[in-house]
Formats: structure tokens, sequence, C-alpha cells
């Protein structure tokens, strides 16, 4: 296809996703910063360089400073203890006339769980977010005088709007920081209302990106809220990195995922390790693909949970622990029929069974987590049927290059779209639109890169059942926002007490 005089080329086939993916130095990596300039809003979040957007040699030092905190092993209390407080804000939702009548935005619960994880395995900073769950609700206003974040206490469901009071914590204002950020990239729902030209969805503002070197009104507001984001990351850092001067060794099962990059920069020395900046360009990366996918894909296991006897899903090595956790900890209580009947008594099996409420002693262990056969084919399943990134970012194609019985002409735009593959009847047979985990006992018999989930190359408390709200507009399938992360829209979910 061609816009506005650039050819893009949609591949959407294992063979081809093989191709794209083996062959970094001929299909590169778009560089933000050369095709929408160092003002712009997206840029400015991810940042000129981190472990995503780079190439050859540059790609190869970030992946290097990277490297030791991906291949350790993640602590599942860090996970599971943020889930059983999950367990606690149901029953405070239950007690809500507003939520137990009209269901819970899903979407907005989940991004709060998978927020404190990934700030806790990530940076070892405690957001705090359930405790802070009535200063948790945005409101962006588009209006000429005023270009302020509003907070509605969430679970009183005031129409009253009221600035944040003095007494709003460190992690409160972080949090809000974060999502304005968030919101800032990827145009998130939960955010009401957003004006249509918030975020880099825009298309003025991705077709004509100078317009981001003068910003205005709401979108200048918008800059200024980039500017908090990235004032909370360079703290962070400082203060990670002068710990790790006063101590001198770490713990590496209990480290985060940035004091291990810290030392691993520091081991490098200053020429080869990462700057500053470029810690925090990838920790911006990192918060949007750790915490918004897993998100995204969990509000989506959870709407298959209600119209489907389905499980939880994980997007990313980093978010598997949060998913089994999760798992492990709700299934059990949810109503049990056929696949989630066999899920259930999986995880029985392996944790037990007991009526005392969740605590450490009921989150997996490592080991557990890697016998939870059955559940690991729905989380696979789940994220098929609804993957959290549709398509990759675009590449570039190095030079004249032959794909099949084509030849993709260089400087085309190549992009691999794994949304395709997943729902192509080709790879995953007539019924690929139906839920069924078994079709993963099959790997053999298919192509492995027909499941693009992670791309290809280098327990007891007040029982749940989980319904769509009666009126809800989703009884037939999902609706998404735009954009390249997969996101549900305003998708409402009752969660009834059994007993």
């Amino acid at each position: 296809m061609r816009i506005l005089g650039t050819e893009f080329v949609h591949l959407a086939s294992p063979d081809y996703a093989r191709e794209f993916l083996s062959q970094a130095d001929t299909f590169r990596k778009v560089i933000l910063t050369d095709r929408m300039g160092s003002f712009n809003l997206a840029t400015k979040f991810l940042g000129a360089a981190n472990v995503v957007f780079s190439n050859g040699d540059i790609w190869r030092r970030h992946r290097r400073i990277s490297n030791p905190a991906f291949h350790k092993s993640w602590n599942t209390d860090v996970f599971g203890s943020v889930t059983t407080t999950l367990c606690g804000l149901l029953d405070r939702l239950n007690m809500d006339d507003f939520e137990r009548e009209n269901g819970v935005d899903i979407h907005d619960l989940v991004q709060r769980l998978t927020l404190d994880a990934l700030g806790l395995a990530a940076f070892g900073f405690d957001f705090k977010v359930e405790s802070s769950y009535q200063s948790i609700t945005f409101i962006i206003r588009n209006e000429p005088e005023s270009n302020v974040t509003h907070v509605i206490p969430a679970c009183s469901r005031s129409t009253t709007r009221k600035e944040p009071t003095s007494k709003s914590s460190t992690s409160s204002s972080a949090v809000r920081t974060y999502h304005i950020a968030l919101a800032v990239l990827v145009n998130v729902t939960y955010l009401r209302p957003i004006p249509s030209s918030a975020g880099v969805n825009n298309p003025t503002y991705f077709l004509i990106p100078t317009f981001d070197r003068f910003p205005l009104g709401h979108r200048a507001g918008l800059h200024k809220k980039l500017e908090q984001f990235d004032r909370l990351i360079f703290d962070i850092i400082d203060k990670k990195r002068e710990q790790l001067r006063c101590s001198g060794e770490i713990d590496e099962i209990k480290a985060d995922l940035l004091t291990m990059m810290i030392r691993a920069t520091d081991l490098e020395g200053a020429a080869r390790g990462l700057s500053t900046k470029e810690l925090r360009d990838n920790m911006s990366i990192f918060f949007l693909a750790g915490h918004d996918t897993t998100a995204n894909a969990i509000s989506c296991a959870l709407y298959l949970l209600a119209v489907n006897p389905v499980s939880l899903s994980f997007v990313s090595p980093l978010s598997l622990p949060l998913a089994i956790a999760t798992a492990s900890i709700l299934i059990p209580h949810i109503l049990p029929q056929d696949a989630q009947d066999k899920a259930r008594s999986e995880i029985l099996s392996i944790m037990g069974d007991s009526d005392i409420d969740p605590n450490p002693s009921t989150i997996p262990t490592l080991e557990q987590t890697k016998s939870f056969f059955y559940l690991n084919l729905v989380m696979k399943e789940t994220i098929r049927l609804c993957p959290s990134v549709m398509q990759l970012p675009a590449r570039t194609v190095d030079k004249d290059t032959a794909m099949g019985d084509y030849v993709i002409p260089r400087g085309t735009q190549v992009l691999l779209n794994i949304y395709s593959i997943h729902h192509n009847k080709r790879y995953w047979g007539e019924d690929v639109e139906q839920f069924r985990p078994e079709r993963f006992e099959e790997e053999g018999k298919r192509d492995p890169l027909a499941f693009l989930a992670f791309s290809y190359g280098s327990r007891a408390f007040r029982r749940y059942e989980i319904h769509l709200p009666a009126d809800s507009p989703y009884k037939n399938g999902l609706s998404y926002g735009s954009g390249t992360l997969m996101h549900p829209i305003n998708l409402r979910l009752q969660f009834k007490p059994r007993f």
C-alpha cells in the first residue's frame, strides 16, 4: 500500500516472518528520531535509542547491557503479592453500588495491577496503585484556559471535579505522571473523556510531525506532563546508582531490572555502557512493553472468562510470573466449567485447596509454575486470539530483497502483521476464531512462527463468577481502540460473590 508517497508492505505468513525477523541487517528498524524528529511527542517518550528502536552496533550495546537482567529467574513473590492485593480490591468493588450494578472497568483495574508489579520488578519502586485507588481515575480537559489533570474519586463516582490535594502521596503523583505519559503514547481509553486530538495516534501529528515543534493548547500540556515523567525516571535512576555505590554488592534474585542494568553499565565502563539518558530511554520502552501489553492481554483474558471457560494470559517473558501468579490465585475461585474446570483442577492439584485468605503461602513458587501444563496452553491460546501487539513497527528494506514470488524494492517500509497470522485458517484450522487451548498440544504440526506472541530471533478468598453486564455491547466480541497496541474499549465485567 502507498501512504503519502511511502510504500508499505504487510507480511502475513510464518515463512515471511522468519525471513523478516532473522535478517536484521536487511530489514532495519526505522529510527523514530530520523522519521519524526526529536521534538515529536512519541520520540520524546521513547527516546533516541533503546534496545527496541536501534540497529547494528548500537543495538548490540543496548542488548549486551540488558541481557543479564533478562537471563535471571524473576521472583514470583513480587507478582503474587500484587495479585493478592487485587483480591481485596474485588471485595471493595463489590461493596460499591455502581460497580456491582454496572461491572468493573477491567482494563482500568488490571492497569493498576500490572503497574504495581512492573514498578517492583523492573524499578524496585512501589507505586502503591491499589492503596491509591481513589485517585487513579483521570479526566484530561481540552480547554483553552486550563490544561490540568483532574482527579475523580473512582469509588464514590462523584461528579465533582477536584484538584489533587497536598495529601497526595509521592507514589500517587508518580502514578498520575506515568498514566499521563502513557496516554500521550497510546491514547489509553480509561482516561476519560479523551479528546480526539489526544496522544500520538492523532494522524495530524503522525503525518506532519513538525507540528510538534511548536505545540499549542492541549498538546503543549502533554509535552509538559512528559517532562514530569522524565524527572521521575531520572530521579529513580540516580537513587538506584547511589544505592549501588553504597552497598557494592546486589542480591541478583531480588534485584530489579534497572539495578541489573546499572550494574552492567558500571562493569562495562563509560565507553561501552549506557548513559543516564540511554537508561531512561530503555526504562520507557520497558514501561510500555512490560506494563501496558500485559494489562491488555489480561483484560482480554478476563473478557473470555466472562463469555467462555477461559483462563489468563501473558505477553512477555517479564510478565510470565505475573500471569502465572494471577491465574493460579484467581482461577480456583471462578465457577468451574469445561476448560475453566481443567485449569482450576490443575492449579488446586499443585497448590492445594484451602479456605484461608490469600497470603504469601498461596503464591506459587517458580518451581510450581513449571507444573502448570494446561494453564500454559490456556495462556497461549488467549494471546493467539488477542495479541497485544497487532503488528511490529516498520522496518526499512536495505536492498532489493526477494521474498517468495515477490521482490521488495530497496527503501520500502515493511511491517509484520501478527494479528493476521494468528487468525489465519491456513495455520490454525477452520476453528481459528474459537477458544481451544488444546490446539497448542499440536505444536509439532504447524510452523512455530505461526505463533508470534514473543516475536522470534535471539488461591481461597470470596468466590466470584465473572459475567458481562446484561446490556454489554460485547456479547459477540470485543471492540478495540486504535493504534499498534490493542486495548479493549470501555470493557466492564461484573464480579458476583458465589456465597
